[in-house]
């Protein structure tokens, strides 16, 4: 799972609050550097800049009890601005027809040539 070996040395204080985006690149981050990766806080919080790599993974720890809590039904799924937008796949397909027709753009069909069938 994750390195048990680094002290959370968090405390309340400003530097223990997490950005948009520090908590975008920290996401991202997660998956570039998996869990089989060695230090993976430590290149963590290299790339963050701004947090240790106790704050790293100490964050994580913190994640993984709000997704359990969510999976168990103990709490709601954060809303964000866009949800709602794809709900289904269907609803993806039905966006993106949507799209192309606000911009004008609507491809009808071509029979292929004789040269295509061969």
């Amino acid at each position: 799972m994750f390195n048990n070996t680094i002290k959370f040395e968090c405390e309340p204080r400003e530097n223990c609050r997490w950005t948009w985006e520090e908590n975008k690149q920290f996401e991202d981050s997660l998956v570039e550097f998996t869990e089989d990766c060695p230090y993976r806080w430590e290149m963590i919080a290299a790339r963050l800049r701004t947090k240790s790599a106790a704050e790293v993974a100490q964050h994580y720890a913190v994640l993984l009890d709000d997704v359990a809590a969510i999976e168990a039904g103990l709490i709601d799924p954060p809303e964000y601005a866009d949800d709602g937008v794809f709900r289904s796949s269907e609803s993806k397909e039905n966006h993106e027809v949507d799209k192309r027709k606000q911009k004008g753009v609507e491809r009808k069909a071509r029979p292929w040539t004789e040269d295509e069938h061969r």
